[in-house]
């Protein structure tokens, strides 16, 4: 009778939530193809599952416990025992979730032109509007203010630093990066191709087991060797932006597209595209490009950003909001009204570093929250929970 009851107490006693942190595998039996794992638990149970430093995925408490659960190695039966029990559920509820979690991981496993970022039962904009976050879903790096010699100089905001970090310091930052927990780095600038040492932090971001991508005008892609150098690397995805008038540019979006990686391409639209958007836009479809964003390069022109959406929408091209593009003046992230989530973002799931290390809640969002390179991550978060909690209190 003791033993009956004993069990019963174990059958209703609640589980413990899992201690907020990092856990890794490596090469784990119920991830075929995964040579790297890591996940990250926030406070509040939830987190991200990042695979082959290849794709982080956003996760609920439940797909949390799951992932948790392959991480320690446990076994199906356990995972789905510790199902039942935490969120009271029968046995073939469990069972159906497990095998539905673990055929979207085998899915996303086997993609290779894939999303640098996916969200598991969630909705795209949850993240952005929490406050538990421990640190960044993502950084940028601007790694230079230089541009290549075909860009535009209006923008260039060469006067906020004075000089460049080097190879060694950066690599320190992605290091803090990493230890703290960010699992997506993007370089960006500038033109960071401009920089001897981008395929060098690229390969460095990835042994770190960190995903990694590109902001670029493409232009120097148009080399074989140096865009394979940066493949090799382990570059994991590419924003491209676009110069429509410029033939070197489209030639740049259909290289890079053609190759088995993640390709998308941001447009600041003006107005004399109006005229020829659809064709503009026809082009991209051709290029087979994963994923399009959008800006306008004055506020006044937002009409145009809605024409041109429902354009690529119309089309089936996918649209992307939340990555920096250099020296637009008024990028996705200030123009594009479209999600005013956008705001919540800034300085809480992303942060943008520049040249010298200072930090900024985004791009062109020109607040200093402190030096990655000389001050701690703690403080520098601080400051970070501080912007985002009185720019999101801010009256419109």
């Amino acid at each position: 009778m003791k033993r009956v009851i004993n069990q019963l107490i174990h059958l209703f006693e609640p589980l413990p939530p899992i201690p907020p942190g990092i856990y890794s595998s490596k090469n784990n039996f119920m991830l075929p193809g995964v040579q790297k794992a890591f996940l990250r638990v926030e406070k509040d149970g939830s987190g991200v599952l990042i695979l082959n430093a290849s794709i982080v995925l956003h996760l609920n408490l439940v797909a949390v416990d799951m992932a948790y659960g392959i991480i320690q190695g446990w076994s199906e039966p356990k995972i789905i025992e510790n199902i039942t029990r935490k969120y009271r559920v029968s046995q073939p509820v469990a069972e159906n979730d497990l095998k539905g979690f673990m055929q979207k991981l085998s899915t996303l496993i086997q993609r290779t032109d894939l999303d640098p970022e996916e969200f598991i039962e969630i909705e795209r904009e949850t993240p952005y509007q929490t406050s538990h976050l421990s640190a960044p879903y993502r950084v940028d790096c601007a790694l230079t203010y230089q541009l290549s010699q075909m860009a535009s100089k209006d923008y260039t905001p060469v006067q906020r630093v004075k000089n460049e970090l080097t190879t060694s310091q950066w690599k320190d930052i992605i290091r803090k990066t990493w230890q703290t927990g960010i699992p997506h780095i993007i370089f960006t600038g500038g033109e960071p191709t401009t920089r001897e040492d981008l395929a060098e932090l690229i390969a460095f971001t990835e042994n770190n087991g960190q995903v990694c991508g590109l902001i670029t005008d493409g232009l120097k892609l148009n080399s074989e060797e140096y865009l394979n150098r940066l493949l090799q690397s382990g570059l994991d995805h590419v924003l491209i932006t676009l110069d429509v008038d410029l033939e070197e540019s489209w030639n740049a979006i259909k290289r890079v597209a053609s190759k088995e990686i993640f390709t998308a391409v941001h447009i600041t639209l003006m107005p004399s595209y109006q005229g020829k958007l659809t064709e503009i836009v026809e082009r991209l479809v051709n290029a087979q490009i994963n994923a399009v964003s959008l800006s306008v390069s004055d506020p006044v022109h937002k009409e145009l950003l809605s024409i041109a959406r429902d354009l690529c929408t119309s089309k089936g091209l996918r649209l992307i909001w939340d990555l920096p593009v250099p020296y637009s003046k008024f990028n996705p992230i200030i123009a594009d009204m479209i999600n005013e989530q956008i705001v919540d973002g800034a300085g809480r799931a992303w942060v943008y570093v520049e040249p010298d290390g200072d930090v900024l809640p985004a791009q062109g969002i020109n607040v200093v929250l402190g030096n990655l390179l000389e001050d701690e991550w703690e403080k520098i978060w601080q400051e970070c929970q501080t912007y985002a909690h009185q720019a999101n209190a801010a009256p419109n």
